[in-house]
């Protein structure tokens, strides 16, 4: 019986890499295989890319391998023509540059025991979108009209999915790197052969976030990302979304100014039934589960 071990949205922390693969460890997967967005979010990209190419494990991309691969392109998404992480990105894994732009965007598995699986980050052909636990069957029909296989994975969205939609077993192992739930745990999927389907088992697996924080402020990534720093790193530390939900608020209650640390303090010190609003209907996960205290590191 084929075992296979499906991560996705890593985004640089290794630390929840590592208690993944110690949690796979009394499984004996056949193989791992990773849904894109190996980088990008905790500063240890370059540790993740070596594990990844070290293990032997089967990678491909999403959209933040292509907020590397783009940089400085005519290709470049408007939202990082001006953006720090992504030149800081850039030269963190300037080494890495040639492999990850022969990384594939999809894949297609064909195991003798189990039926073909179709893996891509987030839609077919769009790495940035996703299907919700809120998207509605005649979406997904749609969005995956052209999908011959019937089981489907992706990642991107940043909590696990198990949906059955017309002939379609869809699955998103969840984030190993940035579980949006309000848990901080780490994320990841177990899916066994079983002839004519697979069966799925998630995995959630707590971390030590004290190294992530440590990595931070060693990094000084406030003084080298900025605001951007400060909001991926509450991002992590909160395991809410909080980029977006900033933008919303900000257009909500100041939309005549610019983003600014202020502002973004004024933001992340609100209690959770506050935010709630602006986190999005996909989000609205374990309500009575508070935030961490405000903690911002120094910059």
């Amino acid at each position: 019986m084929t075992r296979l071990a499906i991560l996705s949205d890593i985004h640089g922390n290794f630390p929840a890499l590592e208690a993944v693969i110690k949690d796979m460890e009394s499984f004996e997967p056949d193989h791992v295989i990773v849904a894109g967005d190996s980088i990008n979010g905790a500063p240890f990209d370059v540790q993740i890319m070596e594990c990844i190419v070290n293990r032997g494990w089967t990678a491909i991309r999403g959209n933040h391998e292509f907020y590397l691969l783009d940089y400085g392109t005519p290709r470049e998404r408007e939202h990082m023509r001006h953006s720090r992480s992504a030149t800081w990105l850039n030269e963190t894994l300037k080494d890495w540059f040639a492999y990850i732009a022969a990384m594939p965007d999809e894949l297609t598995l064909y195991y003798r025991d189990g039926p073909p699986v179709y893996i891509t980050h987030g839609l077919p052909g769009n790495p940035d979108n996703a299907i919700m636990r809120v998207t509605s069957d005649e979406q997904i029909a749609s969005w995956l009209n052209g999908v011959e296989q019937s089981i489907f994975i992706s990642g991107h969205y940043h909590l696990s999915v198990e949906r059955h939609v017309d002939r379609w077993h869809i699955l998103n192992p969840g984030p190993v790197g940035a579980l949006m739930d309000g848990t901080r745990d780490a994320s990841y999927l177990l899916i066994e052969a079983a002839g004519d389907c697979w069966h799925a088992t998630f995995r959630h697996v707590p971390y030590d976030f004290t190294l992530v924080d440590a990595a931070f402020k060693q990094q000084k990534l406030l003084d080298l990302l900025g605001l951007e720093g400060l909001l991926k790193f509450e991002q992590l530390r909160r395991a809410r979304p909080t980029i977006q939900p900033f933008k919303r608020w900000m257009q909500a209650h100041y939309p005549n100014e610019g983003r600014s640390f202020p502002r973004a303090y004024e933001y992340l010190s609100l209690p959770l039934e506050a935010v709630w609003d602006t986190l999005g209907k996909g989000y609205l996960v374990n309500p009575d589960l508070p935030l961490p205290p405000a903690d911002f590191p120094d910059g």
